[in-house]
Protein backbone atom coordinates (compact mmCIF):
# COMPACT_ATOMS: atom_id res chain seq x y z
CA UNK A 1 0.00 0.00 0.00
CA UNK A 2 1.11 3.75 -1.29
CA UNK A 3 2.20 6.17 1.57
CA UNK A 4 -0.85 8.01 0.19
CA UNK A 5 -3.06 5.69 0.69
CA UNK A 6 -1.86 4.82 3.91
CA UNK A 7 -2.38 8.52 5.18
CA UNK A 8 -5.85 9.02 3.62
CA UNK A 9 -7.17 5.87 5.17
CA UNK A 10 -5.52 7.08 8.64
CA UNK A 11 -6.77 10.44 8.34
CA UNK A 12 -10.80 8.28 7.00
CA UNK A 13 -10.43 6.57 10.46
CA UNK A 14 -9.37 8.68 12.68
CA UNK A 15 -12.17 11.38 11.56
CA UNK A 16 -14.88 8.30 11.21
CA UNK A 17 -13.89 7.31 14.69
CA UNK A 18 -14.71 10.89 15.69
CA UNK A 19 -17.90 11.37 14.09
CA UNK A 20 -19.58 8.05 14.65
CA UNK A 21 -18.85 8.72 18.61
CA UNK A 22 -20.38 12.41 17.95
CA UNK A 23 -23.29 10.81 16.79
CA UNK A 24 -23.56 8.03 19.22
CA UNK A 25 -23.62 10.47 22.13
CA UNK A 26 -26.27 12.38 19.98
CA UNK A 27 -28.36 9.63 20.18
CA UNK A 28 -28.05 8.23 23.29
CA UNK A 29 -28.16 11.85 24.58
CA UNK A 30 -31.33 12.42 23.05
CA UNK A 31 -32.84 9.26 23.80
CA UNK A 32 -32.40 9.45 27.40
CA UNK A 33 -34.06 12.88 27.09
CA UNK A 34 -37.03 11.73 25.22
CA UNK A 35 -37.01 9.38 28.11
CA UNK A 36 -36.88 11.46 30.47
CA UNK A 37 -39.34 14.31 29.06
CA UNK A 38 -42.04 11.50 28.78
CA UNK A 39 -42.17 10.03 31.85
CA UNK A 40 -42.29 13.29 33.12
CA UNK A 41 -45.50 13.47 31.25
CA UNK A 42 -46.89 10.27 33.02
CA UNK A 43 -46.20 11.76 35.90
CA UNK A 44 -48.13 15.23 35.41
CA UNK A 45 -50.81 13.11 34.19
CA UNK A 46 -51.27 10.58 36.84
CA UNK A 47 -50.88 13.09 39.67
CA UNK A 48 -53.55 15.06 37.77
CA UNK A 49 -55.75 12.35 37.29
CA UNK A 50 -55.51 11.18 40.82
CA UNK A 51 -56.53 15.07 42.07
CA UNK A 52 -59.07 15.18 39.91
CA UNK A 53 -60.64 11.90 41.29
CA UNK A 54 -59.76 12.51 44.82
CA UNK A 55 -60.21 16.13 45.20
CA UNK A 56 -62.78 16.85 43.53
CA UNK A 57 -66.22 15.61 44.57
CA UNK A 58 -68.11 16.67 41.47
CA UNK A 59 -66.06 14.19 39.30
CA UNK A 60 -66.75 10.76 39.41
CA UNK A 61 -65.06 7.21 38.28
CA UNK A 62 -67.73 7.62 34.67
CA UNK A 63 -66.92 11.08 34.08
CA UNK A 64 -62.87 11.12 34.51
CA UNK A 65 -62.86 8.28 32.17
CA UNK A 66 -64.84 10.42 29.69
CA UNK A 67 -62.41 13.51 30.27
CA UNK A 68 -59.45 11.27 30.14
CA UNK A 69 -60.55 10.11 26.49
CA UNK A 70 -61.13 13.53 25.47
CA UNK A 71 -58.07 15.47 26.93
CA UNK A 72 -55.98 16.97 23.70
CA UNK A 73 -53.02 16.32 25.40
CA UNK A 74 -54.20 11.81 26.02
CA UNK A 75 -51.39 9.70 24.95
CA UNK A 76 -51.26 6.61 22.86
CA UNK A 77 -52.52 3.72 24.43
CA UNK A 78 -52.90 5.59 28.00
CA UNK A 79 -53.57 3.68 31.12
CA UNK A 80 -53.90 5.02 34.38
CA UNK A 81 -54.78 3.06 37.58
CA UNK A 82 -55.58 3.86 41.12
CA UNK A 83 -55.47 1.84 44.32
CA UNK A 84 -56.65 2.11 47.23
CA UNK A 85 -54.67 1.53 50.67
CA UNK A 86 -55.99 -2.13 50.12
CA UNK A 87 -54.88 -2.33 47.05
CA UNK A 88 -58.20 -2.44 45.60
CA UNK A 89 -58.37 -0.79 42.03
CA UNK A 90 -60.93 2.27 42.28
CA UNK A 91 -60.11 3.85 39.09
CA UNK A 92 -59.09 2.60 35.73
CA UNK A 93 -58.55 4.56 31.96
CA UNK A 94 -59.29 1.66 30.49
CA UNK A 95 -61.83 -0.96 29.84
CA UNK A 96 -60.31 -3.77 32.07
CA UNK A 97 -60.84 -3.25 35.43
CA UNK A 98 -58.20 -6.38 35.91
CA UNK A 99 -54.79 -4.88 35.57
CA UNK A 100 -51.54 -7.29 35.67
CA UNK A 101 -50.32 -5.65 38.17
CA UNK A 102 -49.18 -7.61 41.93
CA UNK A 103 -49.75 -6.33 45.23
CA UNK A 104 -46.11 -7.36 46.01
CA UNK A 105 -45.28 -4.93 42.51
CA UNK A 106 -47.58 -1.85 44.66
CA UNK A 107 -45.77 -2.49 47.93
CA UNK A 108 -42.43 -1.74 46.23
CA UNK A 109 -43.91 1.30 44.63
CA UNK A 110 -45.12 2.65 48.90
CA UNK A 111 -41.49 1.74 49.83
CA UNK A 112 -39.66 3.41 47.26
CA UNK A 113 -42.52 6.35 46.35
CA UNK A 114 -41.88 5.90 42.50
CA UNK A 115 -40.91 3.36 40.24
CA UNK A 116 -39.86 3.64 36.78
CA UNK A 117 -40.20 0.83 33.60
CA UNK A 118 -41.22 -0.92 30.62
CA UNK A 119 -43.69 -3.79 29.78
CA UNK A 120 -44.94 -4.57 26.64
CA UNK A 121 -43.12 -1.29 24.71
CA UNK A 122 -45.08 0.88 27.09
CA UNK A 123 -43.37 2.66 29.64
CA UNK A 124 -45.17 2.90 32.98
CA UNK A 125 -44.73 4.82 36.33
CA UNK A 126 -45.92 4.07 39.54
CA UNK A 127 -46.33 6.42 42.10
CA UNK A 128 -47.18 6.62 45.96
CA UNK A 129 -50.05 9.23 46.83
CA UNK A 130 -50.94 10.73 49.86
CA UNK A 131 -54.42 12.33 50.20
CA UNK A 132 -56.91 13.05 53.05
CA UNK A 133 -54.59 11.00 55.16
CA UNK A 134 -55.21 8.49 53.01
CA UNK A 135 -52.46 6.18 51.11
CA UNK A 136 -52.86 5.70 47.52
CA UNK A 137 -50.63 4.13 44.92
CA UNK A 138 -51.34 5.55 40.80
CA UNK A 139 -49.93 3.29 37.76
CA UNK A 140 -49.48 5.16 34.66
CA UNK A 141 -48.21 3.49 31.17
CA UNK A 142 -48.41 5.10 27.77
CA UNK A 143 -46.45 4.55 24.36
CA UNK A 144 -44.64 7.31 23.17
CA UNK A 145 -45.66 7.37 19.63
CA UNK A 146 -44.39 10.14 18.75
CA UNK A 147 -41.35 10.40 20.81
CA UNK A 148 -39.87 7.09 19.31
CA UNK A 149 -41.07 7.82 15.93
CA UNK A 150 -38.65 11.27 16.35
CA UNK A 151 -35.68 8.82 18.11
CA UNK A 152 -36.27 6.41 14.72
CA UNK A 153 -35.69 9.76 12.67
CA UNK A 154 -32.93 10.91 14.37
CA UNK A 155 -31.12 7.27 13.96
CA UNK A 156 -31.77 7.75 10.16
CA UNK A 157 -30.43 11.08 9.77
CA UNK A 158 -27.36 10.14 12.00
CA UNK A 159 -26.58 6.90 9.79
CA UNK A 160 -26.92 8.58 6.74
CA UNK A 161 -24.62 11.30 8.05
CA UNK A 162 -22.30 8.80 8.71
CA UNK A 163 -22.03 7.42 6.13
CA UNK A 164 -22.11 11.15 3.77
CA UNK A 165 -19.29 12.43 6.69
CA UNK A 166 -17.12 8.66 5.98
CA UNK A 167 -17.31 9.88 2.03
CA UNK A 168 -16.45 13.31 2.40
CA UNK A 169 -13.37 12.33 4.62
CA UNK A 170 -11.91 9.77 2.58
CA UNK A 171 -12.26 12.22 -0.36
CA UNK A 172 -10.92 15.16 1.32
CA UNK A 173 -7.86 12.68 3.15
CA UNK A 174 -6.95 11.55 -0.36
CA UNK A 175 -6.37 15.44 -1.59
CA UNK A 176 -5.21 16.45 1.41
CA UNK A 177 -2.67 13.42 1.40
CA UNK A 178 -1.62 14.12 -2.54
CA UNK A 179 -1.02 17.61 -1.65
CA UNK A 180 0.88 16.70 0.96
CA UNK A 181 3.54 14.07 -1.05
CA UNK A 182 3.78 16.44 -4.07
CA UNK A 183 6.99 17.50 -3.04
CA UNK A 184 8.13 14.44 -2.00
CA UNK A 185 6.84 13.09 -5.47
CA UNK A 186 8.76 16.01 -6.95
CA UNK A 187 11.90 15.13 -5.05
CA UNK A 188 11.64 11.59 -6.06
CA UNK A 189 11.53 12.22 -9.66
CA UNK A 190 14.65 14.66 -9.31
CA UNK A 191 16.65 12.16 -7.45
CA UNK A 192 15.88 9.25 -10.20
CA UNK A 193 17.61 11.41 -12.65
CA UNK A 194 20.54 11.62 -10.57
CA UNK A 195 23.43 9.71 -11.60
CA UNK A 196 27.06 9.31 -11.82
CA UNK A 197 27.38 11.33 -15.17
CA UNK A 198 25.33 14.09 -13.93
CA UNK A 199 26.35 14.18 -9.66
CA UNK A 200 26.55 17.84 -10.17
CA UNK A 201 22.89 18.00 -10.26
CA UNK A 202 20.93 19.44 -7.05
CA UNK A 203 17.23 19.13 -5.90
CA UNK A 204 15.01 22.02 -5.19
CA UNK A 205 15.66 22.96 -1.44
CA UNK A 206 11.82 24.99 -1.31
CA UNK A 207 11.60 27.12 1.27
CA UNK A 208 14.72 25.80 3.27
CA UNK A 209 12.32 25.54 6.41
CA UNK A 210 9.83 22.74 6.10
CA UNK A 211 10.72 18.89 6.71
CA UNK A 212 10.43 18.39 3.06
CA UNK A 213 12.80 21.21 2.42
CA UNK A 214 15.30 19.61 5.09
CA UNK A 215 14.96 16.38 3.36
CA UNK A 216 16.07 18.09 -0.30
CA UNK A 217 18.57 20.30 1.95
CA UNK A 218 20.27 17.09 3.70
CA UNK A 219 20.11 15.47 0.33
CA UNK A 220 21.98 17.79 -1.57
CA UNK A 221 24.73 18.12 1.63
CA UNK A 222 25.32 14.34 1.14
CA UNK A 223 25.41 14.84 -2.61
CA UNK A 224 28.79 17.47 -1.81
CA UNK A 225 30.15 14.83 -0.04
CA UNK A 226 29.25 12.12 -2.31
CA UNK A 227 30.72 14.56 -5.09
CA UNK A 228 34.03 15.30 -2.76
CA UNK A 229 34.38 12.03 -2.61
CA UNK A 230 34.19 11.05 -6.24
CA UNK A 231 37.17 13.63 -7.18
CA UNK A 232 38.98 12.63 -4.42
CA UNK A 233 38.69 9.27 -5.21
CA UNK A 234 39.26 9.79 -9.35
CA UNK A 235 42.54 12.30 -8.12
CA UNK A 236 43.68 9.44 -5.82
CA UNK A 237 43.40 6.89 -8.94
CA UNK A 238 45.35 9.39 -10.93
CA UNK A 239 48.35 10.28 -8.70
CA UNK A 240 49.18 6.51 -7.84
CA UNK A 241 48.72 5.35 -11.44
CA UNK A 242 50.97 8.42 -12.27
CA UNK A 243 53.24 7.95 -9.33
CA UNK A 244 53.23 3.95 -10.18
CA UNK A 245 54.39 4.68 -13.88
CA UNK A 246 57.42 6.90 -13.19
CA UNK A 247 59.62 4.11 -11.54
CA UNK A 248 57.91 1.48 -13.88
CA UNK A 249 58.66 3.46 -16.64
CA UNK A 250 62.14 4.00 -15.28
CA UNK A 251 62.74 0.07 -14.54
CA UNK A 252 61.63 -0.71 -18.11
CA UNK A 253 63.97 1.84 -19.60
CA UNK A 254 66.98 0.79 -18.21
CA UNK A 255 66.27 -2.75 -18.88
CA UNK A 256 65.82 -1.94 -22.58
CA UNK A 257 69.01 -0.04 -22.76
CA UNK A 258 70.95 -2.52 -20.67
CA UNK A 259 69.84 -5.16 -23.44
CA UNK A 260 70.27 -3.29 -26.62
CA UNK A 261 74.10 -4.65 -26.09
CA UNK A 262 77.10 -5.70 -24.15
CA UNK A 263 78.05 -4.07 -21.37
CA UNK A 264 81.19 -4.57 -19.05
CA UNK A 265 80.05 -5.95 -15.42
CA UNK A 266 81.03 -2.32 -13.56
CA UNK A 267 78.02 -1.22 -16.31
CA UNK A 268 75.59 -4.07 -15.60
CA UNK A 269 75.90 -3.21 -11.91
CA UNK A 270 75.47 0.37 -12.66
CA UNK A 271 72.66 -0.70 -14.17
CA UNK A 272 71.27 -2.93 -11.93
CA UNK A 273 71.41 -0.76 -8.53
CA UNK A 274 69.64 1.77 -10.44
CA UNK A 275 66.84 -0.46 -10.98
CA UNK A 276 67.07 -1.65 -7.18
CA UNK A 277 66.40 2.41 -6.33
CA UNK A 278 63.35 2.67 -8.80
CA UNK A 279 62.11 -0.73 -7.33
CA UNK A 280 62.87 0.52 -3.85
CA UNK A 281 60.77 3.60 -4.18
CA UNK A 282 58.01 1.59 -6.09
CA UNK A 283 57.85 -0.79 -3.05
CA UNK A 284 58.22 2.16 -0.80
CA UNK A 285 54.80 3.70 -2.84
CA UNK A 286 52.99 0.57 -2.76
CA UNK A 287 53.85 0.09 1.44
CA UNK A 288 52.27 3.86 1.79
CA UNK A 289 48.81 3.05 -0.17
CA UNK A 290 48.61 -0.37 1.55
CA UNK A 291 48.96 1.60 4.97
CA UNK A 292 46.59 4.41 3.49
CA UNK A 293 44.10 1.43 2.69
CA UNK A 294 44.42 -0.29 6.58
CA UNK A 295 43.85 3.22 8.12
CA UNK A 296 40.77 4.11 6.40
CA UNK A 297 39.46 0.41 7.87
CA UNK A 298 35.95 1.08 9.96
CA UNK A 299 37.02 1.57 13.50
CA UNK A 300 35.50 -1.03 14.99
CA UNK A 301 37.75 -3.49 12.92
CA UNK A 302 40.82 -1.97 15.13
CA UNK A 303 41.98 -3.77 18.21
CA UNK A 304 43.02 -1.38 20.71
CA UNK A 305 45.04 -2.16 24.15
CA UNK A 306 46.52 0.15 26.76
CA UNK A 307 49.66 1.54 25.56
CA UNK A 308 52.12 4.49 27.09
CA UNK A 309 52.31 6.71 23.92
CA UNK A 310 56.26 7.85 25.13
CA UNK A 311 56.85 4.57 24.82
CA UNK A 312 55.45 4.17 21.57
CA UNK A 313 57.08 7.19 20.32
CA UNK A 314 61.21 6.15 21.86
CA UNK A 315 60.29 2.91 19.75
CA UNK A 316 58.99 5.16 16.67
CA UNK A 317 62.49 7.10 17.31
CA UNK A 318 64.89 4.50 17.96
CA UNK A 319 63.33 2.35 14.56
CA UNK A 320 64.12 5.68 12.76
CA UNK A 321 67.69 6.11 13.77
CA UNK A 322 68.56 2.47 13.02
CA UNK A 323 67.02 3.17 9.55
CA UNK A 324 69.32 6.50 9.39
CA UNK A 325 71.88 7.08 11.83
CA UNK A 326 73.01 10.45 11.05
CA UNK A 327 69.44 11.49 12.08
CA UNK A 328 69.28 13.99 15.18
CA UNK A 329 65.52 13.06 17.18
CA UNK A 330 65.16 14.91 20.74
CA UNK A 331 62.44 14.16 23.07
CA UNK A 332 61.86 16.53 26.04
CA UNK A 333 58.76 16.34 28.44
CA UNK A 334 57.06 19.40 29.91
CA UNK A 335 57.15 17.55 33.11
CA UNK A 336 57.19 14.49 34.73
CA UNK A 337 53.49 13.20 35.43
CA UNK A 338 52.99 12.27 38.97
CA UNK A 339 50.32 9.22 37.09
CA UNK A 340 51.29 7.48 34.27
CA UNK A 341 47.89 6.83 33.52
CA UNK A 342 48.19 10.88 32.10
CA UNK A 343 50.53 9.23 29.21
CA UNK A 344 48.28 6.28 28.91
CA UNK A 345 46.20 5.94 25.91
CA UNK A 346 43.83 3.55 24.42
CA UNK A 347 44.85 2.61 20.71
CA UNK A 348 46.31 0.37 18.59
CA UNK A 349 50.84 0.20 19.01
CA UNK A 350 51.50 -0.45 15.35
CA UNK A 351 49.03 2.52 13.83
CA UNK A 352 50.46 5.11 16.35
CA UNK A 353 53.74 4.08 15.92
CA UNK A 354 53.69 4.55 12.06
CA UNK A 355 52.24 7.93 12.57
CA UNK A 356 55.52 9.51 14.45
CA UNK A 357 57.61 7.32 12.50
CA UNK A 358 56.27 9.38 9.47
CA UNK A 359 56.47 12.65 11.37
CA UNK A 360 59.79 12.00 12.52
CA UNK A 361 61.00 11.00 8.87
CA UNK A 362 59.47 14.00 7.51
CA UNK A 363 60.87 16.10 10.02
CA UNK A 364 64.07 14.68 9.16
CA UNK A 365 64.23 14.79 5.54
CA UNK A 366 62.46 18.81 5.37
CA UNK A 367 65.34 19.99 7.89
CA UNK A 368 68.57 20.45 6.05
CA UNK A 369 70.71 19.29 9.12
CA UNK A 370 68.61 15.76 9.85
CA UNK A 371 67.06 16.80 13.01
CA UNK A 372 63.92 16.79 14.71
CA UNK A 373 62.41 17.80 18.08
CA UNK A 374 60.07 16.36 20.10
CA UNK A 375 57.96 17.73 22.80
CA UNK A 376 55.23 15.86 25.03
CA UNK A 377 52.56 17.61 27.06
CA UNK A 378 49.72 16.86 29.31
CA UNK A 379 46.62 18.34 30.59
CA UNK A 380 43.54 16.42 32.54
CA UNK A 381 42.10 15.31 29.36
CA UNK A 382 44.71 14.53 26.63
CA UNK A 383 48.48 14.06 26.15
CA UNK A 384 49.79 15.98 23.12
CA UNK A 385 53.11 15.15 21.42
CA UNK A 386 54.97 17.70 18.87
CA UNK A 387 57.37 17.26 15.82
CA UNK A 388 59.06 20.48 15.13
CA UNK A 389 61.45 20.66 11.87
CA UNK A 390 64.07 23.03 10.51
CA UNK A 391 62.70 22.55 7.20
CA UNK A 392 61.03 25.69 4.56
CA UNK A 393 57.78 25.44 6.39
CA UNK A 394 54.48 25.70 4.70
CA UNK A 395 52.10 28.07 3.32
CA UNK A 396 48.87 28.87 5.92
CA UNK A 397 46.57 28.17 2.97
CA UNK A 398 48.32 24.76 2.06
CA UNK A 399 47.40 23.66 6.20
CA UNK A 400 44.13 21.49 5.30
CA UNK A 401 45.68 20.11 1.28
CA UNK A 402 49.08 18.69 2.93
CA UNK A 403 46.61 15.68 4.63
CA UNK A 404 45.41 14.97 0.61
CA UNK A 405 46.91 11.93 -0.49
CA UNK A 406 49.81 12.46 -2.67
CA UNK A 407 49.66 16.30 -2.32
CA UNK A 408 53.05 17.92 -1.99
CA UNK A 409 53.69 21.72 -1.31
CA UNK A 410 55.50 23.89 -4.23
CA UNK A 411 58.91 24.53 -1.91
CA UNK A 412 59.36 20.11 -1.18
CA UNK A 413 58.40 18.85 -4.52
CA UNK A 414 62.35 18.28 -5.11
CA UNK A 415 62.61 15.85 -2.14
CA UNK A 416 62.10 12.80 -2.48
CA UNK A 417 58.24 11.12 -1.68
CA UNK A 418 55.34 10.83 -2.69
CA UNK A 419 52.83 12.54 -0.09
CA UNK A 420 50.91 9.30 1.41
CA UNK A 421 52.39 10.05 4.58
CA UNK A 422 50.44 12.84 6.43
CA UNK A 423 47.30 11.52 5.06
CA UNK A 424 47.88 8.04 6.74
CA UNK A 425 48.88 9.54 10.00
CA UNK A 426 45.27 11.94 10.05
CA UNK A 427 43.02 8.28 8.98
CA UNK A 428 44.86 6.75 11.76
CA UNK A 429 44.75 10.06 14.49
CA UNK A 430 40.68 10.07 13.66
CA UNK A 431 40.51 6.19 14.45
CA UNK A 432 41.52 6.75 16.96
CA UNK A 433 39.17 9.73 18.12
CA UNK A 434 42.33 12.36 17.77
CA UNK A 435 43.34 15.42 16.59
CA UNK A 436 46.13 16.29 14.52
CA UNK A 437 47.46 19.87 13.69
CA UNK A 438 50.10 21.92 11.43
CA UNK A 439 51.53 24.94 12.52
CA UNK A 440 54.29 26.99 10.43
CA UNK A 441 55.55 29.83 8.31
CA UNK A 442 57.50 30.15 5.43
CA UNK A 443 61.33 29.81 6.33
CA UNK A 444 60.83 28.62 9.87
CA UNK A 445 60.02 25.46 9.64
CA UNK A 446 56.97 23.58 11.14
CA UNK A 447 55.24 21.82 14.10
CA UNK A 448 53.17 18.76 13.91
CA UNK A 449 50.86 18.31 17.17
CA UNK A 450 49.34 15.04 17.78
CA UNK A 451 46.32 15.42 20.61
CA UNK A 452 45.04 11.72 22.17
CA UNK A 453 42.83 11.38 24.96
CA UNK A 454 44.02 9.75 28.17
CA UNK A 455 42.78 7.26 30.33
Amino acid sequence: MTIRNRLTWKFTIIVASILIFFYIAIYFFYASFRRDEFYSRLNNKALTTARLLIDVQEIDHDLLKIIDRNSLNALHNERIYIFDHKNRIIYSSADDLTPEISSDFLKQIREEKQVEYVRNLNESLGIAYQEQGKDYVVVASAFDMYGRRKLVNLRFILLIGSFISIVVTYLAGRLFSGQALNPIIRINRQVAGISAENLHTRLDEGNRQDEIALLALNFNQMLDRITSSFELQKNFVHNASHELRTPLSAIISQIQVGLAKERTDSEYKNLLQSVLEDSQNMARLSNGLLELAQAERDKMDIKTTRLRIDEVLFSARNESIKSCPTKGIEVEFSDIPENEDYLTVQGHEGMLRTVFLNLIDNACKFSENQKAAIYISFDDRQVSISVSDQGPGIQEEDYEKIFLPFYRADNVRQLQGHGLGLSICRKIIQLHQGDIKVKSAPGQGSTFTVSLSHI
